[in-house]
């Protein structure tokens, strides 16, 4: 579960934050202590009613990192409480004694056997006062609307968002531009043929390792991916540059359906490719299937782009056919330009499906609105809607 409690590293962001929900909760009179000494148990103090009880409340923060095992943060938590031998526990500290009540804050989850041991300890010094946890599910609840409290007090994971997520997506923001604003010269966009090798095994008993070249469609969106999976990316998109990353998802959504729909006349032309060049019929089904889906690729780049650009996207990759590398700088070349410059030929050049234009407009009106959002981030590190449309 993503929870922006999970996203703060240090201890001394953890105070900050506890400090400052407790001043929205219970305003001005809310006692802190800025001191690095012992503290007594206490790391705020309240004098009046909470929740209707009156008294004197502490409160004591406990922070571990998140990085931590689960189950070892429980454990520390568990013997600050319990106490050991020449260890008091936090409720036996002397600025505990008296209170009326005591508030344990933590970014450790927090079990129902968990608390109901706590509570135990708590009863056993014979406190008369109540006691409760803050584990991040409650704290989490406090921070909607204050999420700016959760922010890196070292700006060190501010400057990691900006480097590891938003500078990553802004490069990719830019090639997209290009694409979507010329998509003659990048007609397929953003699907694209790349070469690969896999190892298989072969030999007796599959002791022995070759490879098998083939081509295959991928889509361009990696650096989308990459900077959604870093794992500071959440602490981004909430709290830091949630105003400039929340149209990613609906770019990513645009994008994919952009990519689902070029695939469909793709898959169209895959018999009739077969019917034409038969040496594809000694491939294997996958490996068939991979390359007349390129060829493929190849064709609609021609009928959709200007100019006609015949294979030379793809002139770095290999067909496999019958255990042989069927490599494009051979003579046979031109027997499959030839047969595809037909097919090419056999509709009207420059026409696009309804559903790939449908699909472009959306792609292309989303990106030049989240190039207005993002721009500001990456040249001056502001999270607004800017006033002017370019970067001075």
């Amino acid at each position: 579960m993503n929870r922006a409690i999970d996203t703060i590293e240090y201890e001394r962001d953890f105070k900050v934050l506890c400090d400052g929900l407790l001043r929205f909760e219970l305003g001005a009179l809310l006692q802190t202590f800025g001191s690095d000494g012992s503290d007594g148990g206490v790391d705020a103090q309240f004098d009046g009613a909470i929740e209707g009880i009156p008294g004197r409340w502490v409160f004591q923060y406990k922070f571990r990192s998140p990085k931590e095992a689960i189950s070892r943060r429980r454990s520390w938590l568990q013997q600050r409480y319990v106490g050991s031998k020449g260890k008091p526990s936090e409720f036996d500290k002397k600025g505990v004694k008296g209170a009326d009540g005591y508030i344990l804050l933590t970014n450790i989850p927090i079990t129902a056997a968990a608390v109901r041991s706590l509570t135990s300890e708590w009863r056993k010094r014979e406190h008369d006062g109540r006691f409760c946890v803050w584990d991040p599910s409650r704290l989490d609840a406090l921070l909607k609307g204050h999420e700016h409290l959760a922010r890196s007090w070292s700006g060190a994971k501010e400057a990691h968002c900006l480097q590891a997520v938003i500078i990553p997506l802004w490069q990719w923001l830019q090639a997209a531009q290009a694409a979507t604003l010329n998509w003659k010269f990048d007609p397929l966009w953003p699907l694209e043929v790349q070469p690969h090798q896999r190892p298989v095994t072969t030999g007796a008993f599959h002791k022995s390792i070759g490879w098998t070249h083939g081509l295959s469609i991928v889509p361009r969106t990696g650096a989308l991916h990459h900077a959604r999976s870093d794992p500071q990316f959440h602490y981004a998109s909430t709290i830091v540059y949630r105003r400039a990353l929340q149209p990613l998802q609906a770019v990513l959504a645009a994008v994919e359906a952009l990519g689902h729909a070029i695939l469909l006349p793709v898959d169209a032309l895959r018999d009739e490719l077969v019917e034409r060049l038969p040496q594809l019929q000694q491939l294997r089904d996958v490996a068939r299937a991979e390359a007349t889906r390129a060829l493929a690729y190849c064709v609609l780049e021609n009928r959709w782009g200007f100019p006609m650009r015949g294979l030379h996207s793809i002139r770095d990759g290999k067909l496999l056919v019958h255990g042989q590398y069927y490599a494009w700088n051979e003579p046979a070349i031109s027997d499959i330009e030839g047969a595809l410059d037909g097919l090419v030929r056999a509709a009207p050049h420059g026409e696009v499906d309804a559903a790939v234009t449908t699909a472009r407009v959306a792609v292309e009106a989303l990106v030049q609105d989240w190039w207005r959002l993002l721009w500001p981030v990456v040249f001056f590190g502001i999270d607004a809607e800017p006033e002017q449309t370019a970067p001075p």
